[in-house]
């Protein structure tokens, strides 16, 4: 489901199993001219808003898992 709220959209289900543009680029490549050297990340389409929040959640996950194993705050995170 996509629904426009003011100027941005909201999107619900599941992250997709391979995401890919169809283009062919990558999920998350920039799409603004200049945006690979300034290292730019975008967001085209729900699938890629959903994936982005999968793995937000799997990272927040993972950093209270941590937190309950002896507090370590500082601790780096690797996202896949």
């Amino acid at each position: 489901m996509r629904e426009q709220v003011g100027r941005c959209f909201e999107v619900d289900g599941f992250p997709v199993e391979n995401p890919a543009r169809e283009d062919g680029s990558s999920p998350f490549s920039p799409v603004m001219a200049g945006g690979a050297s300034a290292r730019l990340a975008s967001l085209v389409g729900q699938e890629e808003l959903l994936e982005l929040a999968a793995r937000t959640a799997a990272a927040v996950g993972e950093v209270v898992r941590r937190l309950g194993a002896g507090n370590r705050p500082h601790a780096p995170i690797e996202i896949n």
